[in-house]
């Protein structure tokens, strides 16, 4: 047994650097440390892994600035490939400051920050970051300390973001994001803004969540606006309708949007067009989509004003399918709102198909034959 082991542990030491590298890129940093006393040959490994994974929960509250100090001391010069921070409880924003700048100065490709609480994040410019995920992070002032200065960023997501502009009521925070492709905002707020716009000049799939007035993150009346000249796919979920009073999407092909308004049978008749209108303004955007996905809430939010749906002409161009998913069985598409979701298509003949998913949900498919 004893040379068994022996013979184990000399493979493992055999190993090329890369290697261990590797493995040890699956560790948090602090167990990636501890390794260092299984031999000569692992002594110093963890100082040039290039992926930090960093959890507070393995550290205790006060001693967690300190680790990161020691970390950054001790570490080789090399480059950081991927950053992973978890933070269950508020970071100092010195010693955030100070990982993330020694991030950037050493190359960083990949950064995720999760936190369990709203805090203040700041993010210097940084042209080798290409992928990034935040995570419960509160922004200043953007046009004064924080910009998205990521000029070679692919992938962004944010999840319960907190973007703040003092001294301004208009903003563009991804235009400098030139290379952007894929972006993701889950529940983000902006709530100075009178006029909020999504620049995305490559971006090719663009997610929206959690999206709308007042408890939903913007402020009444605030206009949003979205240009990508690029964008295959468009996902608008679990949001509220609002005033986008502009959506250049002339590459479009995918579209999914469920939206809700709570409290329609106590609102007002001007509320109900107020709301319908917003989306009808929102579906002309998606003129040039060819596979649309809606929902049964989606649908009655549509119909809400007797007569007003039919007043409006067909945004769709060149549709192929529409699938509308539901939840109740008793549940049917308006003859008017099909009509109003066909009509625009000419030369292909669509159709209605009503089929039961799982007993549960049904689908809606409208489908071409050409």
């Amino acid at each position: 047994m004893e040379d068994r082991e022996a013979g184990l542990q000399d493979r493992l030491s055999d190993l090329p650097d890369y290697v261990i590298h590797e493995i040890l890129c699956f560790l948090e940093i602090n167990r990636a440390i501890q390794t260092s006393v299984l031999s000569k040959r692992w002594k110093n490994l963890w100082a040039s892994v290039p992926d930090l994974n960093f959890n507070s929960k393995s550290l205790k509250e006060q001693t967690f600035p300190k680790f990161l100090r020691r970390v950054m001391s001790k570490r080789k010069d090399c480059n950081v490939r991927r950053l992973d921070m978890f933070a269950h409880s508020p970071i100092r924003l010195s010693s955030m400051e100070g990982l993330i700048n020694y991030a950037v100065a050493h190359q960083v490709e990949d950064f995720r920050f999760v936190s369990d609480v709203v805090q203040p994040v700041s993010l210097p410019a940084c042209g080798s970051l290409k992928t990034l995920f935040l995570s419960r992070c509160k922004f200043g002032d953007l046009l004064a300390s924080f910009g998205f200065g990521f000029v070679n960023l692919t992938s962004l997501d944010l999840y319960v973001c907190w973007f703040c502009y003092y001294e301004n009521d208009f903003g563009d925070p991804f235009a400098s994001c030139r290379n952007l492709r894929r972006l993701c905002l889950r529940y983000c707020r902006f709530p100075s803004l009178k006029r909020l716009k999504i620049t995305g000049f490559q971006l090719v799939s663009l997610e929206i969540q959690g999206f709308g007035y007042g408890d939903r993150g913007l402020q009444e009346g605030c206009e949003v606006e979205i240009f990508a000249p690029n964008l295959l796919s468009f996902v608008y979920k679990f949001s509220k309708p609002v005033d986008f009073c502009g959506l250049h999407f002339p590459s479009l092909d995918y579209v999914e949007v469920h939206v809700w308004q709570h409290g329609t049978d106590e609102a007002t008749d001007h509320d109900k067009r107020r709301v319908s209108l917003f989306l009808m303004t929102m579906f002309e955007g998606f003129g040039n989509a060819q596979s649309v996905k809606l929902y049964c809430e989606t649908i009655q939010v549509l119909d809400l004003v007797d007569g007003l749906l039919e007043q409006q002409p067909s945004p769709f161009k060149r549709l192929k399918k529409v699938d509308v998913q539901c939840n109740r069985e008793s549940f049917k598409v308006p003859a008017h709102v099909t009509n109003y979701l066909l009509a625009g298509t000419i030369g292909q003949e669509l159709h209605l198909e009503v089929i039961r998913f799982h007993f549960i949900f049904f689908y809606i498919y409208i489908t071409s034959q050409e």
